[in-house]
């Protein structure tokens, strides 16, 4: 599918923006229609072939459709094309948190950045649980981040306990830095008690002991600049190939 970059469906394909196990993102925009640029994720062939899994891509998207959160990133639309479901999400401009890692080891964040990460990600978290909804796949392919470092979750959608979002947070927490605080550490661990500690995203926000700031998002956007110019390099040198 990555080579059909023409058309799909009922899109235009400018690119491809992402890949993981189960979906691929691409550039799209609804054909003759102006003004309707998007990222359209598509349910891989092989994947969508599982009915459990189709089931389940479908049943998030529906569910994710109803948040409306300027740290969620919003869903337009969904359908379904010769049995591969796909959704059609808003445009940010960002990279997934993912390509912000190194291949080899942890990645070197600050402190500050690493408690901002935290911060906007629980504000999603947040959001979303006063909708009786949690993310359940929280990992760094669906944290966004843009050029100015500004954080957006996206792949929301099951119905649940908000606190079971909470042991993903807690090793995203701990692949940030290798050198957190002691406060820090305590409140990473408290994370991993669940409501005998925090009763959900909301009280764990307000309980970070360092909060979200300007310094931390600055080197977060920093991060997110290197990870794009190293990404059109890659793009560059692979057509340089072709």
């Amino acid at each position: 599918m990555r080579g059909e970059l023409q058309g799909l469906g009922p899109f235009q394909l400018a690119g491809v923006l992402g890949e993981g196990e189960r979906a691929i993102v691409y550039d799209a925009e609804r054909v003759g229609v102006t003004g309707t640029r998007g990222a359209l994720k598509v349910l891989r062939e092989a994947v969508a072939t599982d009915e459990h899994e189709r089931e389940a891509f479908v049943a998030r998207a529906h569910a994710g459709a109803e948040l409306s959160h300027p740290r969620i990133v919003s869903i337009l639309d969904t359908g379904d094309l010769d049995g591969a479901p796909w959704v059609f999400l808003e445009r940010v401009d960002a990279v997934a948190l993912s390509d912000l890692f190194p291949k080899r080891g942890r990645p070197r964040f600050s402190e500050e950045a690493g408690s901002t990460l935290l911060a906007a990600v629980l504000e999603a978290l947040e959001a979303a649980a006063a909708s009786g909804l949690v993310h359940g796949r929280l990992d760094p392919t669906n944290i966004l981040v843009d050029l100015d470092g500004d954080v957006r979750l996206t792949g929301f959608g099951t119905d649940g306990d908000p606190l079971s979002d909470f042991l993903d947070l807690t090793r995203l927490a701990q692949s940030l830095t290798p050198s957190w605080s002691p406060e820090m550490d305590s409140w990473i661990d408290g994370l991993q008690d669940g409501e005998d500690r925090f009763g959900g995203p909301g009280d764990a926000l307000r309980a970070l002991p360092v909060p979200a700031s300007e310094e931390g998002r600055t080197a977060l956007g920093r991060a997110a600049k290197r990870a794009r110019r190293k990404r059109e390099k890659e793009l560059a040198e692979a057509q340089a190939g072709e």
